[in-house]
This record gives C-alpha cells, sequence and structure tokens, in this order.
C-alpha cells in the first residue's frame, strides 16, 4: 500500500483518506474492515444510523453516518505511528500534549479531567488518555452553524 494514511489533518482526514469519503473510497484505500458496527446516537430515531468500520492492525476506526448521504465525518486512531504535523501523539503526557497544541495553534484546549480527554474544538479534536499517557486521538469534519459537514475539497 503505497498511499499516505499517517498524517493526521484536523478538519481533513488521515494523509489520503478525507472527511466526506464514501465506504466504497475508504474500501479502496484500506480493504475490509476488520469490524463494521451500526448504531444510532439517538434511540428514537433509528432511520439515522452510523457505522464505525475497524481496521484492527492498523489501529484505525472511521464513521460514516446516513444523514450524510454515508460519508465519512470522523477517524480516530490509536498507534504511534499516526503523527500531527510530524508530531508524535500517542504516549504524550497531558503537559506535552498541551505544549504541542500551543505550539501547533490548533485552538482553544478544554480538559475534561473527569473523562481524561482532552478537546480543541476549533480543530474538532478529542485526545484520550490512559494512565496519563494519549492513547487515542479522534477527530471530525468541522461543522457549520446549520450543523451541516464542511467536507473537505476532494
Amino acid at each position: 500500500m503505497n498511499k499516505n494514511i499517517t498524517a493526521i489533518t484536523p478538519n481533513i482526514g488521515l494523509g489520503d483518506i478525507k472527511f466526506g469519503f464514501t465506504r466504497n473510497q475508504v474500501k479502496e484505500i484500506l480493504g475490509e474492515p476488520t469490524e463494521i458496527d451500526a448504531f444510532a446516537y439517538d434511540e428514537d430515531e433509528i432511520e439515522e444510523l452510523t457505522e464505525s468500520w475497524h481496521y484492527d492492525e492498523l489501529e484505525f476506526s472511521c464513521s460514516f453516518d446516513e444523514s450524510e448521504d454515508w460519508k465519512m465525518i470522523n477517524i480516530s486512531v490509536s498507534s504511534d505511528k499516526f503523527k500531527l504535523e510530524n508530531e508524535d501523539v500517542i504516549g504524550l503526557k497531558k503537559t506535552e500534549l498541551i505544549a504541542l497544541i500551543e505550539k501547533l495553534n490548533l485552538g482553544e484546549i478544554d480538559e475534561d479531567g473527569e473523562n481524561d480527554v482532552v478537546t480543541v474544538l476549533d480543530s474538532q479534536i478529542n485526545f484520550w488518555f490512559d494512565t496519563d499517557e494519549v492513547s487515542e486521538v479522534q477527530w471530525s469534519v468541522n461543522w457549520n452553524e446549520d450543523d451541516s459537514p464542511m467536507f473537505p475539497k476532494q
């Protein structure tokens, strides 16, 4: 596989994989997922499903929303091979992560100590912690005031 799939780009995607890709476009790059979960965020709205695709070997997951014509809206990674602006993220201590977020000028930081997560709303990115180190990075497409996704150009 000669595709770039290690560069975390807030609001855009992961290397060659961009928010707004269809399930087929992701499958063309990564192949069949290890597992697919389908669920509804609001149990009262069963018709509005989300599919989460997991690629266990890559430590990569992405989500597609039915309400957005099954386009990809979210990515999660948990391997140290994924980089943010060529910087390691997985394994950073909270103080190191905050310094990196400030250095990269990603936006205002919101810390949720109860859930062990640091969020940067401007960049639609969450950094999840396990035993005081970043264990997962999760980010999504940017949304406008009408709650519509602002997909990057492909």
